[in-house]
């Protein structure tokens, strides 16, 4: 910012006021920036008029890419998120499907029931994206309709699909016993994990 306000004062063509603001601002970084600051003096010998345009570029991206990382949501465009974590996902995802043809190949012709494992909507495995990968997600719970919070979080069903906390305490009999309402399993309440989406 003060790179910009600097050169902002120089596209104006006001070099003393420039020189104080460098004065008066700039001192503070002269030990681990003096090179940057030496090119920014130079730039009132040499006058760039492209200089404050590129720069104001940059502080633009700067201030989109932390606004975007203090939401929690991608800068990038979502077709290159896409394609990194693709690239990232690729050697689990290869992995899992050679594990998956080995047993369809074992087996016949997949499960007893005709389904097999390629068939399923859900991969069954955490593929582990790296953090700039991982954004803030927003759980909407199936049966409540509902977005999770702090205070009503999602919870991990044995099955393997998530609903709110409120909407597992309404399903639950009081035997513990309930019924996942969106394949049907039958399961136990006891040893449910709170799933944090982050």
């Amino acid at each position: 910012l003060h790179r910009l306000a600097f050169l902002q004062r120089t596209h104006a063509g006001d070099t003393a006021q420039a020189v104080e603001y460098a004065r008066k601002h700039l001192t503070w970084f002269s030990e681990a920036h003096a090179e940057e600051i030496l090119a920014l003096m130079g730039s009132l010998v040499f006058i760039d008029p492209n200089a404050l345009a590129a720069h104001l570029v940059r502080v633009r991206a700067l201030f989109c890419r932390e606004a975007c990382l203090v939401h929690g949501l991608s800068h990038e465009s979502p077709v290159a998120v896409a394609l990194r974590a693709g690239d990232a996902a690729m050697d689990k995802l290869i992995k899992y499907f050679a594990v998956v043809r080995r047993h369809d190949s074992m087996s016949g012709r997949g499960e007893p029931n005709g389904r097999r494992w390629v068939d399923d909507p859900e991969l069954p495995v955490e593929l582990g994206m790296p953090r700039e990968l991982t954004f803030h997600s927003v759980l909407i719970c199936p049966v409540s309709r509902e977005r999770t919070s702090s205070s009503n979080p999602p919870m991990l069903l044995h099955c393997g699909h998530v609903i709110s906390r409120d909407s597992l305490h309404r399903i639950t009999k009081p035997n513990g016993r309930l019924r996942c309402p969106t394949c049907l399993a039958e399961q136990h309440s006891g040893h449910l994990s709170c799933r944090v989406c982050a």
